[in-house]
């Protein structure tokens, strides 16, 4: 989804007579700390995919260390609206995440529109909802069908890539 919000903005910028060489210039303080969240989520998928951890209080740590991470780089740059839209994203995300033990959760709807069997593991940090779900709202609940494939994204996710499209699309146009 995020490659697509990406694409689509770079579409939409050239569209507007932007250049993609103004993107060089993007001012993020704070940059690198996006890569060690990024580099944490990664850790804990893989320690769990080779079945060094389980969910528990190490996975959930390594979520609130991925989020708070990234309120540090929103804090750092709220001077930027397309960083804060993103941050307000990525605060939806986290909350879900948290409230319900660093797992987010699936719709059960949502995994039945895309044929996928109830019973089978989720890969990676996520579980199907249950009557324990907190903010089911903000879960992985909506699903978005393109050509030859589909995805279960949340609110969250949908405002984050609004806020990367508005980064990327003011970016394009400024004038350097």
């Amino acid at each position: 989804m995020f490659g697509i919000a990406i694409i689509s903005a770079i579409g939409i910028g050239y569209l507007l007579k932007g250049h993609l060489s103004n993107l060089r210039a993007i001012q993020i303080k704070g940059f690198w700390l996006i890569g060690v969240a990024f580099g944490v989520e990664l850790l804990a998928k893989m320690l769990l995919h080779y079945q060094v951890l389980s969910f528990g209080p190490v996975t959930y740590g390594l979520h609130f260390l991925t989020y708070l991470l990234l309120g540090v780089v929103v804090y750092l740059n709220k001077e930027q609206r397309a960083l804060v839209v993103m941050g307000i994203g990525f605060l939806l995300n986290g909350l879900v995440i948290l409230s319900n033990g660093g797992i987010m959760p699936v719709g059960v709807e949502a995994l039945n529109v895309l044929g996928m069997d109830l019973n089978s593991p989720l890969p990676g940090l996520y579980t199907v909802m249950n009557d324990l779900t907190h903010f089911e709202v903000l879960g992985d609940i909506i699903t978005v069908h393109f050509i030859k494939f589909a995805l279960i994204i949340s609110l969250g996710d949908i405002i984050l890539c609004l806020g990367m499209m508005a980064l990327i699309i003011e970016n394009m146009l400024e004038k350097k």
